[in-house]
This record gives C-alpha cells, structure tokens and sequence, in this order.
C-alpha cells in the first residue's frame, strides 16, 4: 500500500512540475508582445494555443480593429477556448481548428504568428511551416527592425 501511494505522489508531483514547465507567465507574454510589436490593427496567429493566454493578451493588445486567431487540434481545448473567447466577451477572436498537417489559417493573413510548444505534433513539419511562412504578411525590408 505504501509503495502504492508513493507512486501516485510521485505522478502528480510530476503532473504538477510538467504543467508548471509549459505554463507561460505575465512577464514572458508582456516580452513576447514586446518583441513582436503588438499594436491596434495587427493580426495576430496564436498556432496551438492550448489555453489561449498568449492568444487572449494578444487580443487585448490588438483591440477591436485587430484580429487573433486561435488554432489548437484537442477538441477539450477548443471548446474551452470557445468558451473563454465568449466568457471575455471578445469579438476581435477567431478559434480554428487545426489539422497536424497544417494551421488552416488563411493565406497572408498575419502580421505575427506565434508557435510553442507545438512543433512536435507536426507529422508534416515541412508543410506545417511552409503553411505558417504562407500566413504571414511580412514587412517590407525598409521596416524591420534590429
């Protein structure tokens, strides 16, 4: 019995490390934002938004003139980001379901397009990533920054 409870302990211990590592934190979504240059208007891709904290922040960010999409492939995770996006009352968000071979985000439809923690759920990866490169309206040269 003992070795029993020592086993669950030690899998929720992990549970709780695993989740904990994959968890994004204020400071790192105000950085993210930061470095891409959120701003009113912009459209804005969060690729396997699981729970959608980067996504939502980015919609604060780009406010109703702008545009986030949300994809994700688990169902759970789409319905409850679904649920999040009307909870909060926003209409500048757009949930898409994702397929592992690609985003299914329209073609030149993003000024910014974030991917964590997703790469690996690819079975295509080649076409997973020229389908992201095909999604983002990329700034004339004269613009980037350094």
């Amino acid at each position: 019995m003992r070795k029993g409870k020592l086993i669950v302990s030690c899998a929720l211990l992990l549970a709780v490390f695993v989740s904990a590592a994959f968890a994004i934190s204020d400071t790192e979504i105000r950085r993210l934002a930061k470095v891409m240059d959120w701003k009113a208007g912009q459209t804005i891709a969060d690729v396997g938004a699981g729970e959608g904290e980067i996504g939502f922040a980015a919609a604060d960010a780009v406010g109703v003139s702008g545009k986030v999409y949300l994809t994700e492939l688990d169902k759970k995770k789409l319905v409850a980001l679904e649920d999040a996006k009307k909870n909060r009352k926003l209409t500048n968000v757009t949930v898409i379901e994702a397929a592992e071979k690609e985003t299914r985000l329209p073609d030149n439809c993003c000024d910014g397009i974030i991917v964590r923690h997703v790469y690996h759920h690819f079975t295509a990866p080649c076409r997973a990533c020229r389908k992201i490169v095909a999604g983002t309206e990329f700034p004339k040269k004269s613009s980037w920054k350094r």
